[in-house]
């Protein structure tokens, strides 16, 4: 590529003296050395961001004050190959008869689809603002995505074109002109190696999209709803399911979700109800067995990603709730729940023992009383405990904040990758026997009126705050860690 650039250039300054000739041919030859050597680039892109030989040639002699006239050797051959004529006619007829009319109608389709997809996602009526903010944010991201197909697309067409143009002259005997290289300086992709800033600008603003893109749409993936036990009374709706219960004691709660929003109510009434709403492809089941005093919850879903509707569906989340009504007399012995995509919250809830485990969702505990040693962990999201009661407990979050307030607790194990931890009124100052560990490694970690008598607490990333209103409180141990942080204890310990 660049011997036929240099060759055609030395031809067309044939007119110019040696001397004259050398320095315009040594200035293209340090070009060539400085795009491979400095630039990374090949000799294939560093002729595409040159003019052509002869429009150099043709500045270059008009400086010198020449007319600018082709050499004999330099003349395209006007000889005719009647096999490359009869190959290019097939070509047209068979192939470039369609080829180039689809281009062109994909081309326009992916263009106008653009908008038709941002006007129907702007204007989609989501069932909250949260969810409107989010999708925005992921709406944005895609739009940017899809008119950088878009351009590439239009690049696409041109190139085809330009080949098309110089396979025809080749076979006509115009191998020299240079048609089909000025329909190239109307790529996208040719200004953008003229202005390698922008290059960089779009090569960023493809990597903005693509965040933009999951964390939009992450969202209303990775949220897809609650949990919630609650044993406030509830008013009655119409259900779909009803079975008659005759001993209110000792029930387990198990269960595997993937979706929806689950939530537990009391009512007056000697009956567990149920009324479920959710997606059809989402396989929902919800097993009530008074043998073995277990209520079973089941859902699994297919994801719909190739379903726009289906899609759609999921993001409003309107359609996937499961309202479960209780006598107000119930108890749940036990609860064990696994939950894929969607947060929990227990409220006003005694029960033996508790375990939790979701991926994605804020798990609450409010006004809970739990008497065996429980595990609660999700693995994006926060924790929160309020007005709570428990024996011993391990709460683990990978990113979110654990935020504990009113909270009796004898054994306390607190974790957290990225996010904060925060603790305020924690037992009081006649605890004894207790323990507390709290480790995250970035973020604060604050105490408050923490009574707890061997406290370890560590972060890498953060600072570490302590302090109690009873200052005759005094621990039997302390052990405080900070890597990038600074320490302010203003309790006593040994």
């Amino acid at each position: 590529m660049k011997e036929r650039f240099m060759d055609a250039l030395r031809g067309y300054l044939s007119q110019l003296e040696e001397d004259e000739r050398e320095e315009i041919l040594r200035f293209y030859e340090e070009r060539f050395y400085t795009g491979r050597v400095y630039e990374g680039k090949t000799d294939e892109e560093i002729v595409g961001e040159l003019e052509s030989p002869e429009d150099i040639a043709r500045n270059v002699l008009k400086e010198y004050g020449y007319d600018f006239k082709k050499s004999p050797s330099q003349k395209a051959s006007k000889d005719v190959n009647a096999g490359k004529v009869v190959g290019v006619a097939l070509f047209d007829v068979f192939v470039a008869s369609w080829l180039l009319p689809a281009l062109v109608s994909v081309l326009v389709a992916v263009f106008v689809s653009l908008f038709t997809f941002i006007g129907a996602m702007v204007f989609m009526p989501w069932t909250s603002a949260t969810a409107s903010v989010f999708m925005i944010i992921g709406v944005i991201g895609l739009t940017v995505l899809w008119a950088l197909i878009v351009l590439w697309l239009y690049d696409t067409l041109l190139s085809f074109v330009s080949w098309l143009i110089k396979w025809h002259l080749e076979a006509l005997g115009f191998g020299d002109r240079d048609w089909s290289k000025t329909i190239d300086k109307f790529k996208v992709t040719y200004y953008f190696k003229r202005h390698p800033r922008y290059t960089r600008l779009k090569n960023r603003l493809k990597a903005l999209s693509v965040l933009l893109v999951l964390l939009g749409f992450g969202f209303h993936l990775f949220t897809y709803g609650t949990i919630s036990l609650s044993g406030a009374d509830s008013e009655l709706v119409e259900y779909s399911e009803n079975e008659r219960i005759i001993d209110n004691e000792g029930w387990k709660l198990t269960g595997n979700v993937d979706v929806g929003n689950i939530e537990f109510h009391r009512h007056d009434s000697d009956e567990i109800m149920i009324e479920a709403s959710v997606i059809d492809n989402a396989d929902m089941s919800i097993d009530i067995d008074e043998s073995t005093k277990t209520v079973n919850v089941e859902n699994d879903i297919e994801f719909p990603f190739f379903n726009f509707t289906g899609l759609v569906n999921l993001f409003r989340n309107e359609s996937q709730t499961i309202d479960i009504f209780m006598p107000s007399d119930f108890e749940f012995d036990s609860v064990t729940i696994e939950h894929m995509n969607g947060g929990m919250v227990l409220r006003d809830m005694t029960m033996n023992s508790l375990e939790i485990e979701t991926m994605n969702g804020t798990i609450e505990l409010i006004e809970v009383d739990i008497a065996s040693p429980s595990e609660i962990e999700t693995t994006n999201g926060n924790i929160i405990v309020r007005s709570s009661v428990m024996e011993s407990v391990d709460l683990e979050t990978t990113n979110g904040r654990i935020d504990i307030r009113e909270f009796s607790v004898n054994n306390l194990t607190l974790d957290t990758t990225n996010g904060r931890i925060t603790l305020d009124s924690i037992n009081d100052s006649s605890a004894s026997d207790t323990e507390l560990q709290a480790s995250t490694t970035n973020g604060e970690i604050t105490l408050n009126n923490v009574y707890m008598n061997d406290v370890s607490l560590s972060t890498t990333n953060g600072s570490i705050a302590y302090d109690n209103d009873d200052k005759t409180f005094i621990l039997d141990a302390l052990e405080v860690s900070t890597t990038n942080g600074s320490e302010d204890i203003n309790v006593l310990h040994d």
